[in-house]
């Protein structure tokens, strides 16, 4: 069943969820920017804002994360160091939501990483949809849209002076049964809005990007084309950095001159230089123009054949970011344009 939010009853609701697990919300920062942040009082967070600046990926894989700490001095002495607050994020995107359910894949699925699993099982997902991407969306291509909601526990649509509530999963429908008296049922002719606003999201999707199948267009990727782009390529890594679907870490000791010390994981991404460096100095991939190449093909070939997603959601943040004008959308852009001639 759906229901109707008032957007005045929507903090009300979100004061009495804070109350099972730390808000995570879209906030304005005093520079301008907009992102995921723990928000202690739900008056400060955002309603109406397109995405953030960065996804929630910082708080399922922190950029920076001890895993145990140790003491040499003392045999055996580790101690792991697990987050399981319980957190309720709201306002994510169904790009967002979509990196989150793939990294559930890549973390749980082959491997149980415990660090990932004891945060993402404390979670509550409420999904926003989409009814004015941005210029540099285009999650359609990606196979994805502007309602997408598969993995979330509540979807809401916007409806203007309202939102449209649809609780998914045990733990969406708890959290709206319990405070049932901030809700009405929604109407037959609310349906039909949503599906309007769908729509009309979609063709502005469709109009950033006018291409269904983002897999089809790593076979136009080839040497020459990457050899033109990879001038511009800066190799400063905040393409992977901004991107909910990069996962890649690198894991180091830090001691002290006590002989204690912690293992810690941190972000890394596969255009730096150093990301397949070995032992020796010897590394299979030596060139900016053979990582950014490995990039593309890791996320429009290999993915899709492992996971039959692509690694990328169209969520355009590295468009944002990447000093070159190199961004996913950029280069899928100039394949399409290249087939159109």
């Amino acid at each position: 069943m759906d229901y109707i939010l008032n957007k005045g009853l929507v903090k009300a609701w979100l004061r009495k969820l804070i109350k099972h697990g730390i808000l995570v919300a879209p906030i304005r920062l005093e520079g301008g920017d907009i992102i995921f942040k723990e928000a202690f009082n739900p008056d400060n967070i955002l309603l109406e804002c397109k995405k953030t600046l960065y996804s929630a990926k910082p708080f399922f894989l922190p950029q920076e994360e001890t895993l145990f700490t140790f003491r040499e001095r003392s045999f055996g002495t580790i101690k792991e160091v697990f987050d399981e607050f319980p957190r309720i994020f709201f306002g994510l995107r169904p790009c967002d939501l979509k990196a989150i359910i793939q990294a559930d894949r890549f973390f749980t699925e082959n491997y149980q990483d415990p660090y990932y699993r004891k945060r993402r099982e404390h979670t509550l997902l409420i999904v926003i949809g989409c009814n004015d991407p941005d210029a540099n969306c285009f999650c359609h291509a990606m196979g994805l849209g502007p309602f997408y909601h598969e993995g979330a526990d509540i979807f809401l649509a916007d409806m203007g002076n309202s939102f449209i509530v649809t609780p998914i999963t045990p733990n969406g429908i708890n959290a709206v049964e319990k405070y049932r008296y901030f809700f009405e049922e929604a109407t037959a002719e609310q349906q039909g809005e949503k599906s309007r606003h769908e729509l009309t999201a979609m063709q502005k999707l469709v109009a950033n990007l006018p291409l269904t199948d983002v897999r089809a267009c790593y076979s136009l990727i080839d040497d020459e084309f990457v050899s033109s782009i990879s001038r511009k390529c800066a190799a400063c890594g905040s393409c992977s950095y901004v991107c909910p679907m990069c996962f890649c870490y690198n894991v180091v000791d830090r001691e002290n001159k006590d002989l204690e010390g912690k293992r810690v994981r941190t972000w890394d991404s596969c255009i730096f230089e150093g990301f397949t460096r070995m032992a020796g100095r010897h590394n299979l991939i030596k060139s900016r123009q053979e990582r950014l190449k490995k990039r593309f093909a890791h996320k429009l070939k290999q993915y899709p054949e492992t996971y039959g997603f692509p690694g990328c959601t169209g969520c355009g943040r590295c468009s944002l970011t990447c000093l070159g004008h190199i961004s996913m959308l950029d280069v899928l852009k100039k394949v399409t344009a290249e087939v159109g001639k």
